[in-house]
């Protein structure tokens, strides 16, 4: 439903883990909040409904980092795909039980999804406690059929489907041959599927951190080479566009301007030089 509200949007991996979610997406600033900001909505709100959870559902902001060059969008797309592997909860990513992107890559099995308008529902519920004679609902007449799809890698977008699939494969079986190995090291067994649902959801652990984390204080572009002449390009425009907007807020507010600043665009009401 997020695809059809903001098509401008792509969408490239997704995993949907137990305690969190990543999406490796593309577009405009306000679009991709947007877009991230509906589906944690969504989340919380049906969830909460469902399971009567309080208090605040996600535990804080999202974390958007830039894939600015081939390699730090295969990398990214790797680390995705690797969900569920690497904490030995599953043998291969496409087992995983809940939203995962490595079947539908690596085959092209579409996604079917079920969306219930909880609008549209709740409204006509509303309008039937107020008949007089009044009729079943039926949940089912409010839910629509989505089919669910990705987008190539920018760096992909030349290559066929089937290599980009082949090229898929070919992480995956990178990816559970080292995960493989490490667990007969350490000497340790995956969950499995049944495992893992029948985990509680009172049952709360911290996230791993993705392999960057503890080597980079700033999350600009954490996947990509520092020094890579695609990176620095990127960073000096980020930094360049960073001081040309702190000078318009200085120049407007000392002018007392409260309407200059561009639709979608953080406004301040006062900017401390």
């Amino acid at each position: 439903m997020a695809r059809q509200n903001w098509p401008e949007v792509k969408l490239y991996g997704f995993a949907f883990m137990s305690n969190h979610i990543h999406l490796m997406v593309s577009g405009y600033g306000h679009d991709v909040s947007g877009f991230v900001g509906f589906i944690k909505r969504e989340i919380s709100r049906r969830l909460g409904q469902r399971y009567k959870l309080p208090g605040t559902f996600w535990h804080q902001r999202f974390v958007a980092t830039a894939l600015p060059t081939e390699e730090s969008q295969v990398k990214c797309l790797k680390y995705i795909l690797s969900q569920g592997v690497k904490e030995d909860l599953v043998e291969r990513p496409e087992h995983w039980p809940g939203l995962h992107c490595a079947r539908h890559m690596m085959t092209g099995a579409q996604i079917k999804a079920e969306w219930l308008d909880a609008t549209s529902y709740h409204r006509a519920k509303t309008i039937q406690s107020r008949l007089a004679r009044k009729r079943r609902l039926n949940k089912s007449d409010y839910i629509q059929q989505l089919d669910l799809a990705v987008d190539a890698l920018p760096c992909w977008e030349h290559l066929s489907v089937d290599i980009r699939r082949a090229n898929t494969c070919a992480l995956v079986s990178e990816i559970v041959a080292t995960e493989t190995e490490r667990r007969r090291r350490e000497e340790k067994a995956v969950a499995g599927r049944k495992a893992v649902r029948n985990i509680s959801i009172a049952i709360c652990t911290k996230p791993l951190l993705p392999p960057w984390w503890r080597e980079r204080h700033r999350q600009l572009t954490a996947w990509a080479k520092r020094y890579h002449a695609s990176t620095r390009a990127y960073v000096s425009e980020y930094w360049c566009f960073q001081r040309g907007y702190r000078a318009a807020c200085v120049k407007l507010l000392g002018a007392g301007v409260q309407n200059g600043f561009p639709k979608h665009c953080w406004s301040p009401s006062f900017y401390r030089a």
